[in-house]
This record gives structure tokens, sequence and C-alpha cells, in this order.
């Protein structure tokens, strides 16, 4: 008598020992030498196959993240009220006249950002006005989408970001954990620029923001600073208006106009 046939599915049927399917054109190493000319800058470099090669990279972020999800947790800004907040409870801070104007215009580009994540945004401005919100929001949303459509996302304080390397020394770990920043399908900072400064700060930062703007990855900024004040290596590539998406949010805190809501009608 035969065997039964199996249930699995072809695809599972063709899927390598590291669990991608069969590549012809990378024979499944995954990357392949450059095909450049001798005295090319890639020459007899590796670089990720053209066919498989996201795939591949795709996965390695998804096992380091799996793999320190708990210490990254830790450090995450999406916890507390935070994993409550949504664009559905965001009611517009009781902005009245242009506060109601800036603070919508806001909402629309976080929702837009949420439901194609792609480019940077960049929201900026007075502290209470939401910002913090809307990149809640959009990682909220991201978090239900289904799991084979679902973005890796790692939303942190920009000095939590910062930590969290450091935390890599100890561990032995950091030049995984700067890949993932690096490159993670998502990436949401918020509060840049309350990092006590110092040479190290400033270049990871940099290190990270400036192959994420290379590589044209996804990425949410919140910072109450001017633009102009940041880092000015930062702030030239958040000027870039091809891949940015500038959003400025000047209104009274939300909490002092809950507090005192006659004072700042517009």
């Amino acid at each position: 008598m035969l065997p039964p046939r199996s249930s699995a599915s072809p695809a599972r049927e063709t899927l390598t020992e590291d669990g991608l399917p069969h590549c012809d054109h990378c024979n499944d190493l995954r990357s392949i030498r450059a095909d450049v000319p001798v005295g090319h800058p890639d020459f007899g470099r590796l670089i990720p196959c053209p066919a498989c090669g996201e795939l591949a990279l795709r996965q390695r972020r998804q096992q380091i993240y799996r793999s320190r999800r708990k210490r990254i947790q830790r450090y995450t800004q999406r916890a507390g009220r935070a994993l409550r907040q949504t664009f559905e409870n965001f009611d517009l801070r009781k902005a009245e006249g242009p506060c109601a104007i800036m603070i919508r215009k806001a909402q629309a580009a976080a929702q837009k950002f949420a439901q194609a994540p792609r480019g940077w945004l960049i929201l900026y401005g007075t502290k209470g006005t939401g910002k913090s919100h809307l990149a809640a929001a959009i990682a909220n949303h991201l978090e239900t989408l289904p799991e084979a459509t679902r973005p890796l996302v790692m939303f942190l304080t920009c000095p939590d970001l910062l930590d969290l390397l450091r935390s890599g020394y100890s561990v032995g770990d950091y030049e995984d954990l700067l890949y993932l920043c690096r490159t993670v399908d998502v990436l949401i900072v918020d509060d840049l620029g309350v990092e006590r400064e110092n040479d190290w700060t400033t270049e990871k930062l940099f290190q990270i923001l400036n192959h994420r703007y290379q590589a044209e990855l996804a990425t949410v900024i919140v910072t109450n600073c001017r633009l102009e004040m940041l880092e000015p290596r930062i702030y030239d590539r958040l000027s870039d208006d091809d891949l940015c998406t500038r959003v400025e949010m000047l209104a009274p805190s939300y909490r002092q106009r809950q507090s005192a809501p006659n004072t700042f009608v517009q």
C-alpha cells in the first residue's frame, strides 16, 4: 500500500534548510559575487542575491528581533498608555481654529503613513500637541495587520534607543542590535533631541538615521525641537522633500488646555 500523500502545501515542500524557498539564481547561498569589472569598488564583494536576498535579510531581522524580544520590550515606548493610543481615540486635543487645522493635518499624515509605511514622517513642534499619541497610533495600527504582511516595528524614545544599544556592549550583541535599528521595517523614534549629547550618541544616531535615509526605509521622527536645532547632518536628511513629510504642530499643551479650557481658545 502506498503511503498517504502529504497534506503539506507545495510551498512548504520546497523550503530549504534556512526556511526559504529554493533559489536557482544563487543556489540557496542568498548572496552572489558582484558582476562588475576589475577595479570597480564592488569587485569580488558578495552582495545580496537579487532574487532572494531581501527575503533572507528580512528573515535575519526577524530572528534577531525574536531572540531579543524581551530586552527590546524593556526599552520600547509601546507600553502603558501608549498601547491604548489609537487614531480612533485621538480627539484633536480640543484644539480650536488654526491649532485644529494643524493637528488634523498631522493626524491625516500619520494615518496615511500607517496605511502604507514608506518614506519618512517627521512630526515636530511644541509639547503636548499629540505627536507621541500619533506615533503610538501608527505602531498600534501596524501591530494589528495579519502576520504575513505585518512589518517589523520598533518604537522607542531616542534615549531608550541609545540605552538599548549600550546594553549590547555588556551582553555582547551590540552589532546585532545596531543592525536591527538600521534595517527594521519601520523605526519610530520619539523625543529626538532630548538625549544627552556626546560624540558617541551623536555618531550612533547619525549612523542609524543615515543608513535608513540611504536605503529609504520607513521611519517616523517625533521631536519637540525646531528642526534646524538638531545635529546638522540629521537636519540635512530631514530636509529632503522627496523622502520626508514634515508636519509642524504648534499649539498650547493639551494638558494646559484641559486644566484651563477657556484660556487658549483662538
